[in-house]
């Protein structure tokens, strides 16, 4: 009988960035699943980051805070360096980018909370399958 926790723990997260690959927009669903958990991001969090608040050079990324928490820089893991390139590359080509946010919809638009909990509905019922 699995017991139910009220957080993600790592290999939790590795199963649903494992299944996020085999759902619609993989490199965009797995980069920001690991953002917020990497980065103890609220999902509005997550989706306000912009092009602008990513620093590659220095390994770093701007994130703002709601609710009143102390926004701030956070470290780039490397894992999430790739991750985080590989969802550019497909974000150029893919899709049509109008505005400077980081996460975008297919069509474009930002991302929406419920947008990113449907997605990822499909991830977590994958990653319940998998085991690692």
């Amino acid at each position: 009988m699995q017991v139910a926790t009220e957080y993600l723990s790592v290999k939790d997260v590795e199963r649903l960035v494992l299944a996020a690959h085999y759902c619609a927009h993989p490199e965009r669903n797995s980069c920001m699943i690991k953002m917020c958990f990497l980065h103890g991001g609220r999902i509005n969090e997550i989706t306000a980051l912009t092009l602008r608040y990513i620093d590659f050079s220095g390994r770093r990324v701007y994130v703002r805070r709601a609710r009143h928490d102390i926004s701030g820089y956070h470290l780039l893991q490397p894992k999430e360096i790739i991750s985080l390139q590989r969802w550019l590359l497909a974000r150029r080509k893919c899709y049509p980018a109008r505005s400077d946010l980081l996460f975008i919809s297919s069509r474009g638009n930002k991302m929406t909370r419920q947008r990113f909990a449907k997605e990822k509905y499909p991830s977590a019922n994958a990653a319940s399958c998998l085991r690692l």
